[in-house]
């Protein structure tokens, strides 16, 4: 399984910070899903769910109103959000 690191914030503060196989979310041109390797991309985010899977293989589920997400070349990904509801 190859993983990336991810990193997600909210003005509040940190939400997560590990490793993760997968990450799904709604960007404002429609549904992103990011794996490792992902090319460099920033994109803001609408409105709706943000799913990742952490390295243990637990899946992470997270509502959002609005934010935004950053990949860099180096399988980093950084997701900044406000008003985060962990749902599962």
């Amino acid at each position: 399984m190859s993983l990336f690191d991810l990193k997600i914030w909210s003005v509040e503060g940190e939400i997560f910070a590990g490793r993760a196989s997968l990450l799904k979310l709604k960007a404002v041109d429609g549904e992103l899903e990011i794996l490792t390797g992902h090319i460099p991309y920033i994109n803001a985010l609408s409105a709706g769910k943000i799913e990742f899977v952490k390295e243990d293989g637990n899946k992470m589920v997270l509502q959002a109103d609005s934010g935004f997400v950053k990949v860099e070349k180096n399988n980093h990904v950084y997701v900044f959000i406000q008003t985060p509801i962990c749902v599962g």
